[in-house]
């Protein structure tokens, strides 16, 4: 006989509390969503007693994303100085006060399952005693994410990412007593024992040199990227010590366009221009 059960809720959200066209908030509830699942089996026949297989499911999320706009406090100014072209790194300066996305997420997993095999030896062997002991497998994770991206400015971005891989551990054999019960609530709290970390930092520049008049055929651009990992030593070998490694990555590119160069040369502007016109008139 096999009986299965179980329900599941998926992104459970609040919706609706704000007025329709509102600006997003960081601080909205309609920003965070919940999801539990669960599901059991039990299963019996003349070899099993008894056989129950348990999964739980449950996740915690925080998505904030916004198309958030850049202060340019110059950029309608009708100052002459600041609408130099020489100014033109000063007139288009700005900085963008919120991340245009962050997001967290917590999710936890645990599958429980035991099983008792029927006394079928005792029978034959005319032996009272039974040495059929229950079996147990249990495994309870826990994971966390985390995202953030933020453009400083329109030109200096910024993006981070992160994975936190844990374990919360469980006694021995089945939960039944209020000690044991107590002691997996103090580690869900305590957010487990974490088995691995991961994180990855990237800066972006686009570096405004063709702002300067001069260097407007100059397009440069600057990356930096990093990232980072720890892995925890197998919870059997508690003697040896832990894994970490790391590395760091520096790109600089450049790009000049020759057109624009030679334009500012007359004699070079007046080949190219006749050259143009020379298509036109034969297409």
């Amino acid at each position: 006989v096999t009986v299965r059960k179980g329900y599941n809720f998926s992104n459970v959200r609040i919706d609706g509390l704000k007025k329709e066209g509102s600006k997003p908030m960081p601080w909205d509830v309609s920003n965070f969503s919940l999801t539990y699942a669960y599901n059991e089996t039990t299963r019996r026949n003349v070899n099993i007693e008894r056989s129950i297989i348990k999964t739980y499911r449950g996740a915690l999320s925080y998505n904030y994303s916004i198309n958030a706009k850049a202060w340019t406090p110059f950029k309608k100014s009708t100052n002459k100085i600041i609408n130099n072209k020489w100014l033109a790194l000063v007139k288009e300066f700005n900085i963008t006060p919120l991340p245009s996305r962050l997001g967290f997420n917590s999710e936890i997993n645990r599958s429980y399952s035991e099983l008792l095999n029927r006394d079928i030896t005792s029978f034959y062997t005319g032996v009272s005693d039974n040495f059929t002991q229950a079996q147990f497998n249990k495994t309870f994770n826990i994971t966390r994410n985390y995202d953030l991206q933020w453009n400083f400015t329109k030109n200096l971005k910024f993006d981070y990412t992160a994975n936190n891989d844990g374990r919360i551990l469980e006694p021995i054999g089945k939960i039944d007593t209020k000690e044991e019960k107590d002691s997996i609530q103090k580690n869900i709290i305590g957010l487990g024992t974490t088995t691995g970390f991961r994180q990855q930092a990237n800066l972006n520049y686009q570096i405004p040199i063709n702002k300067i008049p001069i260097f407007d055929f100059v397009n440069a651009s600057a990356r930096y990227s990093s990232t980072y990992t720890w892995t925890r030593r197998p919870f059997a070998q508690e003697s040896i010590g832990n894994t970490i490694q790391n590395n760091k990555k520096k790109n600089l590119n450049g790009t000049l366009n020759m057109t624009t160069l030679y334009n500012k040369i007359p004699y070079f502007r007046k080949i190219n221009s006749g050259a143009n016109n020379k298509k036109w008139k034969n297409s």
